[in-house]
C-alpha cells in the first residue's frame, strides 16, 4: 500500500501539477464498488471481519492488533508534556460545557422566510464511529470534538479509528 507524501504546490513542476490534476478525472468506480462491498460485509457480519478485509491490503494483522491496550494508553499519557495534558483537559471541559448547553434546548426552530421553518432536534445515537487522523501528525482536537459531544449526548458505544503509525 502506498503512503501519501506531502508536496508543496509552489515547488512542483508544471508536469507534476498536471499529473496531480489528472488524477481527479480517473475512473474510481471499481474502487468504489470494492469499498462498498467491504462496508456491506462489515455491516452484515460485524466489526471483526474488518481484520479479514484489512489483510487484503496489509499482511500479518490479527484482531488484537487493532485494539489499544491499557498499557499503551498509559505509556502514551506519560510521554505527553504535563502542560499539554492540562490544556487538553481545559479544552475538554469547555467542549463538554458547550455541548451540555445544547442539550438544554433539545429542540428549537425558527422561520427562515415565510413558510420555511428550520431547526434542530438533538437525539443520541446508539453508536458512533470517529475517525482521527494520525501518522506523522496527531490531532487531539479531533478526538475531543468528536468524542465529547457523543458522550454528552449519551451515546453508549463509541469507537475511535486512526491509521497505524506505519504501513
Amino acid at each position: 500500500m502506498d503512503i501519501l507524501k506531502s508536496e508543496q504546490l509552489e515547488s512542483l513542476t508544471k508536469e507534476r501539477k498536471e499529473s496531480i490534476l489528472r488524477r481527479s478525472m480517473e475512473d474510481i468506480s471499481s474502487v468504489y464498488l470494492e469499498v462498498r462491498e467491504i462496508v456491506q460485509d462489515i455491516q452484515k457480519r460485524g466489526d471483526i471481519v474488518s481484520v479479514e478485509h484489512y489483510k487484503k491490503f496489509k499482511e500479518n494483522l490479527i484482531a488484537q492488533d487493532i485494539l489499544v491496550t491499557k498499557e499503551e494508553i498509559e505509556r502514551a499519557y506519560k510521554a505527553v508534556d504535563a502542560n499539554v495534558i492540562k490544556e487538553l483537559k481545559n479544552a475538554a471541559k469547555n467542549i463538554e460545557k458547550f455541548h451540555k448547553a445544547q442539550l438544554e434546548r433539545e429542540m428549537w426552530s425558527m422561520e427562515i422566510i415565510d413558510g420555511v421553518i428550520a431547526g434542530r432536534l438533538t437525539r443520541a445515537m446508539d453508536a458512533v464511529g470517529a475517525y482521527v487522523p494520525g501518522r506523522k501528525a496527531s490531532y487531539p482536537s479531533s478526538v475531543l470534538m468528536t468524542i465529547i459531544p457523543a458522550k454528552v449526548a449519551g451515546v453508549k458505544k463509541i469507537v475511535v479509528c486512526t491509521p497505524p503509525e506505519q504501513g
